[in-house]
């Protein structure tokens, strides 16, 4: 996937790849991933790397399905378009069937969210809401909102979209989003002996980031001093700036300070 995104980028870059060859430190063959004895102007040796977290990659599988389960059901019971943001680093399965009540008692008020930019948002009430309700039931209602907020449920909000029955799920940590700056840091150091065997081609590192806590505005996470080993940093992100766009990648050759930045499909 990292490879198929960077040839789709390399032309922009003035870069022909031409056929690329699995190594990846097979026996008799190069120690990097990835060899292009065609490319222009120069043969390149691309090296992948990633910055993930394991309970991102298990929740981001979970919620990619759910979402697929909730969209099915929009459909079936004409349930409008919806972003759902979800923690993931909480059981998925157990929060199903507390969204899937929720997208139904929100029906009667979706329009007027809609037009006031609302959203729903477990653990998230004002003392008006309170006041509409019986003082012995505040109580119940706040234990209610804190028990749907603690499986994970970040928040709910309907939108206008092509799709006119559709749920997007969003994965979340909860944490503040940060910069993957020591991350990659640690990855040009981890790889710049394996590119540095390769003395007659162009060194390539592609670096995907896989963190749902880490920033991708390229403003956040600067290009980094890039060794002599690495001629080209990428940086491939598996999450998009919005539905509509595609997914970043950045770009820098060693020397350079700003990143270029690129969207695939």
């Amino acid at each position: 996937m990292v490879a198929d995104r960077l040839e789709a980028v390399m032309p922009a870059e003035g870069i022909t790849p031409g056929s690329r060859e699995c190594h990846d430190a097979q026996p008799d063959r190069h120690r990097v991933d990835w060899i292009y004895p065609a490319a222009r102007p120069r043969a390149i040796a691309l090296e992948v790397t990633s910055i993930v977290a394991a309970v991102d990659r298990r929740g981001d599988s979970a919620i990619m399905a759910l979402g697929k389960r909730l969209t099915a059901l929009a459909v079936e019971e004409g349930l409008g378009a919806w972003i759902v943001a979800l923690r993931t680093d909480r059981p998925v399965k157990a929060m199903e069937s507390e969204i899937i009540q929720i997208l139904r008692d929100a029906q009667v008020n979706r329009e007027g969210l809609l037009r006031e930019g609302g959203f729903i948002r477990p653990g998230s009430y004002t003392s008006d809401d309170l006041m509409r309700l019986p003082r012995e039931q505040w109580g119940a209602y706040i234990a209610e909102h804190d028990r749907v907020k603690s499986l994970g449920i970040d928040d709910l909000t309907p939108i206008q979209s092509e799709r006119e029955n559709v749920v997007f799920v969003l994965p979340s940590r909860g944490a503040v989003i940060e910069s993957f700056a020591p991350e990659l840091l640690h990855a040009l150091e981890a790889k710049r002996e394996v590119l540095g065997l390769e003395h007659d081609l162009e060194g390539h590192l592609g670096v995907l980031v896989e963190r749902w806590d880490r920033s991708n505005e390229p403003e956040e996470t600067p290009v980094p001093e890039i060794p002599a080993e690495i001629d080209v940093l990428w940086i491939v992100h598996v999450w998009r700036q919005g539905f509509e766009q595609g997914y970043p990648v950045w770009v820098a050759r060693r020397g350079e300070t700003t990143w270029r930045v690129y969207e695939t499909p």
